[in-house]
């Protein structure tokens, strides 16, 4: 999974409360990239098992926003355009 975002470490904060891990930054292009690791092992019937998830994080670069003064750009909101293709929602399961 690729997710943009405006500030990577920002991104990287939340998604370390979820227990992702940096696993590797890198620049690619003229974008700041991280790619997070969680892999939770579970005990089932003394059957350890884990499994992995990665999330790739992009800082968008703020001249690429082509933002008008005083104006954040916000991700596009599915519910109101529900005509476009694309990721429609992502889940994680953070229970127990």
């Amino acid at each position: 999974m690729a997710i943009k975002t405006r500030n990577i470490e920002n991104a990287i904060s939340f998604y370390s409360l979820l227990g992702f891990t940096v696993e590797s930054k890198f620049v690619s292009g003229p974008a700041k990239a991280a790619w997070l690791l969680h892999e939770p092992c579970l005990n089932n019937n003394n059957n350890n098992s884990c499994v992995k998830s990665r999330i790739e994080l992009i800082e968008v670069p703020s001249y690429m926003l082509n933002e008008p003064e005083g104006m954040k750009r916000r991700a596009v909101d599915l519910t109101k355009q529900e005509e476009l293709l694309g990721l429609n929602h992502f889940a994680l399961d953070v229970t127990g």
